[in-house]
């Protein structure tokens, strides 16, 4: 989405954000581009980055996973 796109839509983004938990990359002329995500899927993101730290929190996630 282009940034112009998204200040006309200020409002719609953040909703569909959260609505739809799908990440939005707004790009910015001479700058990095941005994301916006939902609150849960950046504090999901966080816990497994941290679970991630440890082999301990690597097999426990692995073994979730495991039938």
């Amino acid at each position: 989405m282009a940034y112009p796109g998204s200040r006309a839509r200020h409002a719609e983004v953040p909703d569909s954000v959260v609505a739809d938990r799908e990440e939005v990359v707004v790009p910015r002329a001479g700058h990095e581009p941005v994301v916006v995500v939902s609150p849960a899927v950046y504090a999901s993101s966080r816990e497994t980055a941290y679970r991630l730290r440890g082999p301990a929190g690597v097999r426990r996630l692995l073994g979730a996973n495991s039938p």
